[in-house]
């Protein structure tokens, strides 16, 4: 296996509960191998169903003889499979069965390079794991909106299930998935009235993209402007104001990336409890701060995290070092929801003074 950027941290917590197991005592919070010992926590980065799942099996595959890597490379495996499977199924809901474009969608999906470089260069086990889950959450979201006659309670089951198995293996994916999967459409759907409101987070699908990738306020504006007018139909004297303000003062992914980033190294630095006005300072720094660095169009959340760490003091100052190797990610997961926001909020905008001209999905771009 390729020993990527986050090796170290997944084969020790393998290690550790597998060890844990065997001997038969209680997982702990803290590890014993992670940070020379000095109390680090297991799950400062990273929900816990990735790691078990290989440790339970490294238990199973014990009687056989083989090792943690083994197990490892069998959940990889048959995380690929099954999220294919799921993709396929997903993608025969919404291609009203055809079977080829729903083959071509899974393989698609199982083959996305962010994914592969995720499983075989980064070694982001659980990013890789969490794909799994990701048609299995859509396809009952897809479902619910396309209710015609008899309510089914299936479509809510996926959505259930499948977030919840989400949030148990990327907590921050299933996070922005819930946003913008269920939070954003719903206030379209109720704002604007709107029977199809996944249509705008179908044209956001290219922006969000290329905010994660880039990072960057600034180089995702155009696109964003380009598929608001061409897919939406937003007219060029609304978006041509909106997505500039939107882009500038709407950085709410970064301040959710922030406070979620304080309250992991806060529960990896001490066992203690938040008190209210704890969480109080730390949302309303994380929400106001962001807005204040508009002309900053990248890496506002790493920016913002060193700051609140600064200002927290007790020991803290340096915390947002535990972050570093992850700014870029956390950065770019920032990136997507505040792409997000300006498609959404410049589209009610448009749709609440009456300057959109509404498209048939087959004409978007």
């Amino acid at each position: 296996i390729n020993y990527g950027d986050d090796y170290n941290f997944h084969i020790a917590n393998f290690i550790e509960q597998y060890e844990t197991f065997i001997s038969g005592n209680k997982l702990s919070p803290i590890s014993g191998i992670i940070g020379a010992g000095l109390g680090s926590g297991t799950r400062l980065f990273y929900s816990p169903l990735p790691h078990l799942t290989v440790s339970l099996l490294s238990v199973f595959y014990r009687l056989f003889d083989l090792s943690i890597i083994d197990a490892y490379k069998s959940v990889l495996v048959l995380s690929v499979f099954v999220s294919g499977v799921f993709m396929y199924r997903f993608a025969m809901h919404f291609t009203s069965e055809n079977k080829i474009a729903s083959l071509i969608a899974a393989a698609c999906f199982v083959l996305y390079p962010y994914r592969l470089f995720d499983a075989y260069c980064r070694f982001a086990f659980a990013e890789a794991y969490c794909f799994i889950f990701l048609p299995l959450f859509f396809m009952g979201l897809y479902d619910i909106t396309h209710i015609k006659d008899k309510v089914s309670t299936l479509p809510f089951v996926e959505v259930i299930l499948g977030g919840g198995l989400l949030f148990l293996s990327h907590n921050i994916t299933a996070f922005y998935t819930f946003i913008v999967g269920i939070i954003y459409p719903l206030i379209i759907r109720f704002l604007c009235h709107d029977p199809h409101p996944y249509r705008v987070l179908y044209a956001s699908i290219a922006p969000m993209l290329l905010g994660f990738v880039g990072g960057d306020s600034n180089l995702t504006l155009p696109l964003s402007i380009r598929h608001g007018k061409e897919s939406l139909g937003i007219r060029r004297r609304v978006g041509g104001v909106t997505y500039p303000l939107f882009s500038i003062f709407a950085k709410g992914g970064a301040s959710l990336v922030v406070a979620i980033s304080f309250i992991l190294i806060w529960k990896s630095y001490s066992s203690l409890s938040f008190s209210l006005t704890d969480m109080i300072w730390i949302f309303a720094m994380a929400f106001s701060i962001p807005f204040l660095l508009g002309n900053v169009p990248s890496g506002v959340a790493f920016i913002v995290l060193v700051i609140i760490c600064g200002q927290y003091a007790k020991g803290f100052e340096t915390s947002f070092l535990l972050l570093k190797p992850a700014a870029l990610v956390l950065c770019s997961f920032a990136s997507i929801i505040d792409v997000a926001t300006s498609m959404f909020g410049s589209y009610i905008v448009a749709v609440k003074t009456k300057m959109v001209e509404h498209h048939n999905i087959s004409h978007f771009i």
